[in-house]
């Protein structure tokens, strides 16, 4: 016996209830029983408006990756897309799914995480006045049709076989990477070609799939480079003190700011030691007032956003600068590491932005992010 939802085949998992077999491996996502099919249909397709209003033009080489991944997504190639943090991939994909919308195909856009579902499908709904943009995230599942579906890769066990182009972004990012049952839902979702994106993409993800064309993106809009991190090792008392002096002097300067903590307690303990001191926010898993926190920081209605790793990746503000405190824990990889990086200098008309890392000691998480920035800033200007 076989899920054909997550691929199991371990007896253990299987059980059979009233209506018949089912998976208690996937259970979570909706029971499904086995040789039985629960999918979206797929209708007969319809002609869509694929008008395409953008506030600025690509540049030429963003323009060269967008015709090389849509050339290869045209024979039938799925692609690899590796291009550094702030590169524009968004705007890059642009291309394909005119394409795709436009012969007819059905297409979705799927990312890790629900804030990241509702900024995009903000900015595909401008970007495509006239395509009903679908989003499909916790709290948004009433609908889940549309002429483009953006969704949670989580929320992909619905739309079992049903893509002809499937975009999956930050596909390194948790909780997708080393999980065998979303990766197969993720693959078991699209009939036809995928385009994967990351700023660091897994390398062993790419060994599984050689027959994906591989693009490269490593310069950003502003052709400015990315931000190196600044480390500053401390010791006890002094690592705190440390993060004092830069919270009140980015305070005093006016400095929109984000700072990431390894865990939620510690962020709470220093939210509730500096909220009195500045004007500040912050962001967790647990949170349910995500959107507000966000909104209000975007705005500037708070100075400071203190969060996790939640928001380490696909999100996208203006002007900021940020700091990492004890970025020496385990929680922070090479991979988060450059992500948070990422975070500095993404508007092209503020592309300047510092970061810091506050750290007991040296870790190869930092030291691989200080390569992965330096092998990019040489691959693209040569600095």
């Amino acid at each position: 016996m076989r899920c054909e939802r997550c691929g199991n085949e371990d007896k253990e998992y299987f059980y059979r209830g009233s209506s018949g077999w089912y998976c208690r491996k996937c259970v979570a996502f909706r029971r499904r029983y086995i040789a039985q099919e629960w999918r979206i249909p797929r209708g007969l397709g319809s002609d869509v408006d694929t008008t395409l209003r953008m506030d600025f033009e690509l540049t030429e080489a963003q323009k060269k990756v967008s015709g090389e991944i849509t050339e290869n997504l045209k024979r039938g190639t799925s692609v690899f897309l590796s291009a550094v943090t702030g590169a524009g991939k968004t705007e890059i994909t642009f291309e394909g799914i005119r394409y795709f919308l436009g012969n007819g195909k059905k297409v979705g856009f799927a990312v890790p995480r629900r804030q990241v579902v509702l900024q995009l499908a903000s900015r595909f709904a401008k970007a495509f006045p006239n395509l009903t943009v679908t989003k499909v995230c916790e709290g948004y599942t009433s609908v889940t049709e549309g002429d483009l579906i953006v969704c949670t890769t989580h929320q992909l066990y619905r739309y079992h076989e049903y893509f002809d182009y499937l975009v999956v972004d930050e596909a390194d990012a948790f909780p997708f990477l080393h999980n065998p049952m979303l990766e197969k839902m993720t693959w078991d979702s699209c009939k036809g070609v995928k385009l994967i994106m990351s700023a660091t993409l897994d390398e062993g993800m790419v060994k599984r799939y050689p027959e994906y064309a591989v693009c490269t993106l490593s310069r950003r809009p502003s052709n400015v480079p990315l931000a190196m991190p600044v480390c500053k090792y401390r010791i006890g008392f002094v690592l705190d003190l440390e993060l004092v002096k830069w919270i009140l002097r980015k305070n005093e300067n006016q400095v929109k700011c984000m700072v990431f903590f390894p865990s939620i307690d510690v962020m709470e303990i220093w939210y509730r030691r500096m909220r009195k001191k500045i004007s500040c926010g912050y962001l967790s898993s647990k949170s349910t007032d995500k959107e507000d926190v966000i909104a209000k920081f975007d705005s500037g209605k708070i100075r400071f956003l203190f969060t996790t790793t939640l928001m380490e990746r696909g999100v996208t503000f203006s002007g900021i600068d940020l700091c990492v405190y004890h970025a020496d824990h385990e929680v922070f990889t090479m991979e988060s590491l450059v992500q948070i990086m990422g975070r500095v200098g993404r508007d092209v008309s503020c592309p300047y932005g510092e970061g810091v890392f506050l750290c007991r000691r040296h870790t190869a998480a930092i030291e691989g992010c200080i390569r992965n920035i330096t092998r990019n800033n040489h691959d693209a200007y040569g600095v």
